[in-house]
């Protein structure tokens, strides 16, 4: 998962707008209205309403530091459609250019609802758990011989040799932020973390940054709901229990979906362990990202280690 600094704020026009998707969409068409959509926690999201086809599109903006970010996201939604199942919406192309100020990711428009705001009853609800692990068992498929982005070679062979440095490096820059005890336990994790994860797992394509906001359902019928796509993807081959205990800590995913998942694909023994070193990862890149709220989690994660 990669998650980048908050973006200034961006107002967008119709007719900044405009040139946007005439840039890489179609030269005929003009944007008729701008509307910012909910969601989007580092980006800035805006439909297009355009005067012809397609007639809206979906623009995701951040300022230039960006723009190497919107490229792999780009990327990993062509892999995901080339070589996968999983449902993504089409992209449209990158903008990048000083003129406007922005750079971004434009895409196709797909209905829906995203996972967190959907009207599901309780049977609707089992219903997505079991649609949400069908996609993810047939996600996790697909393997290869190395870890890393799924579209570059060559990657690592081991798999710590790539997620530690990553482990180290949030630390680092939010160790300021802890309190003595939790610096203690994650300095212990980071310098033993053979003691806590393999070095060789099976290199599996994962999404990268599966919670419920980045699930789009069709939920007109609330006991019947469907999934339409997946958004926000960064294809990669990682250590499956990365993703599962990625959507566990968000509460994403629940028992229905790993008593279906289970049934097509095995987790090994002592997940329930490994998982708080996911945990603490992902807690101290939203400590890096978002701030002080979530420095209380990340210490009752590397609590849970201690213990």
């Amino acid at each position: 998962m990669v998650i980048q600094n908050f973006s200034p704020r961006i107002e967008l026009d119709t007719e900044t707008a405009t040139e946007l998707v005439r840039a890489v969409v179609d030269e005929a068409l003009t944007v008729t209205a701008v509307r910012p959509m909910r969601g989007g926690s580092i980006n800035r999201v805006y439909e297009l309403m355009t005067d012809g086809e397609p007639a809206s599109v979906i623009a995701k903006l951040n300022d230039a530091s960006a723009f190497d970010t919107f490229t792999h996201e780009l990327s990993s939604m062509e892999f995901f459609t080339a070589h996968t199942d999983l449902p993504v919406p089409k992209p449209l192309g990158l903008v990048h250019g000083p003129r406007w100020g922005v750079c971004g990711l434009l895409m196709e428009r797909v209905p829906g609802t995203i996972l967190s705001q959907a009207r599901l009853s309780p049977v609707g609800l089992q219903r997505m758990q079991t649609q949400l692990a069908e996609h993810v068992v047939a996600l996790h498929g697909h393997t290869r011989a190395r870890f890393g982005a799924a579209m570059t070679e060559p990657g690592h062979d081991n798999w710590l040799a790539g997620f530690g440095p990553r482990l180290h490096s949030e630390f680092e820059q939010v160790r300021d932020q802890l309190r003595a005890p939790t610096r203690r336990v994650i300095d212990r994790v980071v310098a033993n973390l053979g003691h806590y994860l393999p070095a060789d797992p099976t290199p599996t394509l994962t999404h990268g940054d599966l919670w419920s906001n980045n699930i789009l359902i069709d939920d007109a019928q609330p006991d019947r709901p469907t999934i339409i796509a997946f958004i926000d993807g960064y294809a990669s081959y990682c250590h499956v229990e990365y993703e599962l205990a990625y959507l566990q800590v968000f509460q994403t995913a629940d028992e229905v979906f790993f008593q279906h998942y289970t049934r097509h694909r095995r987790i090994e023994p002592g997940f329930d362990r490994r998982r708080l070193i996911y945990w603490l990862h992902t807690m101290l890149m939203h400590v890096r990202v978002f701030g002080e709220k979530y420095v209380t989690q990340c210490e009752d994660v590397a609590a849970q280690i201690a213990r």
